[in-house]
This record gives C-alpha cells, sequence and structure tokens, in this order.
C-alpha cells in the first residue's frame, strides 16, 4: 500500500495543479459569442495602469509613398 508520504505528495501535486487553473486576474480577457452561426471572438482591454496600457503612437513609425509629389511616388 502507499505510505503517507505518497499520499501527502499527491495531494500536494494535485493542489498546485488546480491552483494553475484559474482565470487570470480580473476574469478571461476574450468573450466568445455566437451570431446566427458565425463566431465573433472579442477581446477585453487589460486591467491595469497607464504604463502597461497599449497605445497607437501619433508620429507613424513608416510612411509609405507622399501625399503631393510626382506621381510615381504617390501611392494610390
Amino acid at each position: 500500500m502507499y505510505t503517507a508520504k505518497a499520499y501527502i505528495c499527491l495531494l500536494t501535486m494535485t493542489a498546485c495543479a488546480a491552483a494553475g487553473c484559474g482565470e487570470p486576474e480580473g476574469g478571461p480577457r476574450f468573450a466568445v459569442r455566437d451570431s446566427a452561426g458565425i463566431e465573433i471572438v472579442e477581446s477585453r482591454p487589460p486591467s491595469g495602469d497607464a504604463a502597461t496600457t497599449w497605445r497607437v503612437d501619433e508620429a507613424p513609425l513608416l510612411e509609405i509613398g507622399l501625399e503631393d509629389g510626382p506621381a510615381e511616388y504617390q501611392f494610390s
């Protein structure tokens, strides 16, 4: 039969595995719903302070083409 140490080890491993199965802080980060047979997945914004929130910078990192100038350099 099993010893007391084996039971304690099994119980500890089960508790550790169950502890990692919970929802992330603040609940699930996405929601799935059905609309007339079409699955829709919506991502929820992360909870946190402004330092961890994603933002779009006002200055672009990449510009393709010109607004004014020679036609061969305008993107259309």
